[in-house]
């Protein structure tokens, strides 16, 4: 059967040949066709009526076909479900196109920043010959040698993510974006019905991938849990005959303690605890982690290294992870309900929602950065700011009437006691729970 396509091409065929032929006949015309009478001229005749009965026939011919292929074409357009599939056919393939490029820009960032960090690498090298020169270079090859050491020891190192959601993904892309960590030697795990986290970050950073976290502990030598805290006893309890040690636990579990993983895996571990945020999916997180009294220093440089490839990473004990959930962990929830309201406030005034949005958004970020960059306390940057009688005094004076500072403290206070409670709950131990020395 003849498509729509094909009939219209033959019917502009024939419609072609038509004009053709009727362009042919008018010149047969002028040939037959009496001489007009002018003084002294004589009337002519070519003698040419075969010809034009020729072209006469060739011209009804052809019109009798253009004829018969208008009959032949649709009356009807095309049916609304033939049209919706048409349509999703296209954004189908629009689809498939830009996720094609969108991978294709982040394998670019993840190259660009691979570059970064060896030219970052560079100038290091560069600073570390030329104090190298100006210093005792016996002490200062040890310090170099023992920097390179660990730095070696990161790439070389076998990293096993138990768990590959959201926050697991940011801190792989992170880690493998920052140069220090081999795609080839990071595993992630998760269940049958979750293989389409595995196949996300595999098609991004093609890191390996498992559904058994019994085959990810056996070759890593640092086990990450970035599991729901929900499940942890269940999944700890699977793999407690692999973990000892020898392998180092990182655990990004809320209200799971270090001494709780011990305890379901009935023996001693060096436990690293972090409580990392949202914002790590763009590397800016802010950080809080703990280890306990088995980890060494080279653990520490280790999980300090690897937290800090996600954003900002610091140091606290464990006593105060669940605070820090409370500011930083929760943090970023704050901020965008501030975020969103500075915006509302902005369209109120007669901003477009768009520029609005992006005017709170980059004076949040440019805030935040004033106070990382001077270091001073964000009082004294606010009284800055303020003119006597100004609009920023007047604007302050309306957050001080409806208790905002109050409100965001007793924000952090009720996410701290929440966290604080999540640790205290007690997990159900089984019957052979007793950690094993």
């Amino acid at each position: 059967l003849l498509t729509m396509s094909d009939r219209l091409t033959q019917l502009q065929d024939c419609i072609n040949e038509l004009a053709s032929q009727i362009c042919n006949s008018t010149g047969v015309l002028q040939q037959t066709a009496s001489a007009s009478n002018f003084e002294n001229n004589d009337q002519f005749s070519t003698g040419a009526e075969d010809n034009a009965e020729l072209f006469a026939k060739l011209v009804a011919s052809t019109s009798s076909d253009i004829d018969m292929l208008v009959d032949l074409l649709p009356n009807e357009e095309p049916s609304p479900d033939l049209q919706n599939e048409q349509f999703s056919e296209l954004n189908n393939l629009n689809t498939e196109a830009a996720q094609s490029l969108r991978l294709s820009v982040e394998r670019g960032q993840v190259l660009l920043e691979r570059i970064k960090n060896i030219l970052s690498f560079i100038d290091n090298t560069q600073k570390i010959v030329a104090e190298i020169r100006s210093s005792d270079p016996k002490s200062v090859i040890t310090l170099t040698v023992q920097k390179m050491s660990v730095s070696e020891d990161f790439f070389n190192m076998n990293i096993g993510f138990v768990g590959a959601g959201k926050m697991g993904q940011a801190m792989i892309r992170g880690m493998i974006s920052s140069g220090k960590f081999a795609a080839q030697k990071i595993t992630a795990s998760a269940p049958v019905e979750d293989r389409h986290y595995l196949d996300e970050i595999k098609s991004k950073v093609n890191i390996n991938v498992t559904h058994s976290n019994l085959d990810l502990a056996r070759t890593s030598d640092v086990v990450i849990f970035a599991i729901p805290p929900s499940i942890s006893f269940r999944v700890i309890c699977e793999m407690k005959t692999i973990l000892n040690i020898d392998k180092l636990i990182l655990s990004i579990m809320n209200g799971v303690s270090m001494d709780t993983i011990e305890q379901i895996a009935c023996k001693k571990l060096r436990v690293a605890r972090a409580m990392p945020n949202m914002a790590a999916t763009v590397r800016r997180s802010a950080t809080a982690y703990a280890l306990n009294e088995r980890c060494t220093s080279r653990d520490e440089a280790l999980v300090s290294g690897l937290l800090s490839c996600i954003g900002f990473a610091v140091k606290l004990p464990e006593r105060l992870i669940n605070p820090a959930t409370g500011l930083s962990g929760c943090g970023p929830a704050y901020m965008f309900t501030v975020l969103e309201a500075m915006a509302e406030g902005g369209v109120k005034a007669g901003l477009p929602r768009d520029i609005a949005q992006q005017l709170a958004a980059n004076t949040m970020l440019g805030s935040a950065e004033m106070v990382i960059q001077t270091g001073k306390h964000p009082a004294i940057l606010r009284e800055s700011i303020e003119s006597p009688g100004g609009s920023t005094v007047m604007g302050v004076h309306e957050l001080e009437k409806a208790a905002f500072r109050a409100a965001l403290i007793n924000a952090v206070e009720a996410a701290t006691n929440h966290a604080f409670k999540q640790d205290n709950m007690q997990i159900r131990l089984g019957p052979s729970a007793t950690r094993s020395d």
